[in-house]
């Protein structure tokens, strides 16, 4: 970019009106992502951290350990490690290993982890239903092969010369320290005829493993996902589902629940990395790109008036 000026004086005049789009764009995209991080820090910061023994209906904030939900283990498909939410992709490469130009990945697999699981504070518990979380993982496993499943865990150090297959996977262990922010609900209690954790639990897992009768019963505006307003209407009709199973309906425990918000100001977010050291990187990541921004925003500046 610093040659903008040496392009214009060369009369390169296509280059040089390519150069400042690609830099507009490019400025205008890192001063938005640094206002969407500034946003996201300013909001951690400012929501207080509560207790689920006294934590209030409504957006909060809630540290404790992620533990899974009535004995439902969970582990992690590639690398088997026990968890309570996990992503991955597997990759195929085409191309080799002596032609950087001819080499890319194609992603052949991908899947991200919506069971529930239970954050626990040593006050109380509530179940997470990570589904439309932004999650920061505690472990990112890297690793290589020859088939569309590995043989071998994450543990084998190779360079992925010669392999066919790379798997990428992201884990929340079982047991680990984590950050949660989100909407905060409770249903049920005394005198109360709704269902207990574990019956609604087993009827939204139920409905999750066919993914299109969900999206055909619940999914109102067609827009191919479950809105956080129609994922309510689910868990309502699961437990209305519930109490029809039911012959006889007593008073169940008081059913605790975080969720996605519907107010996209409010993210929902789940984290392996403590509060600290979150709004760290969160700060510095958007310094750095406010950095930039601003420097390309100069460039494109100085280019331009050498126009004029």
């Amino acid at each position: 970019m610093a040659s903008l000026t040496d392009l214009a004086n060369a009369q390169n005049p296509g280059m040089f009106w390519f150069l400042i789009t690609v830099a507009t764009i490019a400025a205008c995209v890192m001063l938005w992502m640094s206002v969407r991080l500034f946003h996201r820090l300013r909001v951690i910061e400012d929501t207080p951290t509560s207790r689920l023994r006294s934590a209030a209906q409504g957006y909060v904030e809630l540290e404790g350990h992620a533990d899974w939900l009535d004995g439902g283990k969970i582990h992690a498909p590639l690398s088997g490690r026990p968890a309570v939410w996990y992503s991955f992709r597997v990759e195929c490469r085409s191309g080799n290993d002596y032609n950087r130009r001819s080499r890319s990945w194609r992603v052949v697999e991908r899947e991200t982890s919506n069971e529930f699981f239970v954050l626990d504070d040593d006050t109380g518990y509530c179940i997470v239903d990570p589904e439309g979380a932004s999650v920061v993982a505690a472990e990112r496993f890297v690793w290589y092969g020859d088939t569309p499943r590995p043989q071998v865990g994450p543990r084998t150090r190779n360079w992925g010369i010669g392999r066919r297959y790379r798997y990428i996977e992201e884990v929340l262990p079982h047991g680990c320290q984590l950050y949660a922010l989100g909407q905060y609900t409770t249903a049920g209690g005394a005198g109360s005829a709704l269902p207990s954790s574990q019956e609604l639990a087993d009827v939204l897992r139920e409905w999750k493993r066919d993914y299109p009768a969900l999206l055909q019963r619940f999914d109102a505006d067609k827009n191919g996902t479950i809105d956080p307003g129609e994922w309510r209407q689910a868990r309502e009709a699961a437990w209305q589902e519930i109490l029809q199973r039911r012959s006889d309906v007593g008073p169940p425990p008081a059913v605790d629940l975080m969720t996605r918000t519907d107010d996209a100001r409010r993210p929902f977010l789940l984290s392996a990395m403590s509060q600290t050291r979150m709004t760290r990187r969160l700060r510095w990541q958007a310094f750095a790109l406010v950095s930039v921004g601003l420097v390309l925003a100069a460039l494109v500046i100085q280019g331009l008036l050498t126009q004029l």
